[in-house]
C-alpha cells in the first residue's frame, strides 16, 4: 500500500487481513489492535509500538522494527522473514511457530521473549517443484 501512517494510533483497532506493505509506520500506535493476517512486508515499524497486539498469522517479511516496542505481542505464526528486530523490546511477546527472521527457523510452541528453534520450515526442492 506504501501508506503513510506516522504516529498515527490504531488502539484496540481491528485491521485484520489489511495490506499494509510498505507502509510508513514510524512511531505508530498499534496497542492491543487485532492484526491477525495483516501484511507489513517492507513496512518501516521503527519505534511503532505494537504492546499486547495480536499479530497471529501476519506477515512481517523484511520490515524494520528497529527499537519497536513488542510487549506481550502475539505473533503466533506470522512470518518474520529478513526482519530487523535491533533494539526492540521483545519482552514476553509469543513466537510460538512463527518463521523467525532468517526465514528457515520455525519456532517452537512456548517460545515467548526470543525464538526457541522449534524445527526447520521445510524446503522445496528442485524436485519437489517439477514432481
Amino acid at each position: 500500500s506504501g501508506a503513510t501512517l506516522r504516529d498515527a494510533s490504531f488502539k484496540r483497532a481491528d485491521l485484520s487481513g489489511a495490506d499494509l506493505s510498505g507502509a510508513d509506520a514510524r512511531g505508530t500506535m498499534f496497542v492491543s489492535a487485532v492484526l491477525h493476517g495483516t501484511r507489513f512486508d517492507d513496512a518501516n515499524l521503527v519505534q511503532a509500538d505494537l504492546t499486547k497486539a495480536e499479530l497471529q498469522g501476519a506477515s512481517l517479511r523484511n520490515a524494520d522494527l528497529t527499537s519497536a516496542r513488542m510487549f506481550r505481542a502475539n505473533l503466533s505464526s506470522a512470518d518474520l522473514t529478513g526482519a530487523r528486530l535491533d533494539g526492540a523490546d521483545l519482552l514476553k511477546a509469543d513466537f510460538s511457530e512463527a518463521v523467525w527472521i532468517d526465514g528457515v527457523t520455525v519456532c517452537a510452541k512456548g517460545s515467548l521473549g526470543q525464538c526457541n528453534p522449534g524445527r526447520a520450515q521445510r524446503e522445496v526442492s528442485g524436485a519437489e517443484a517439477s514432481g
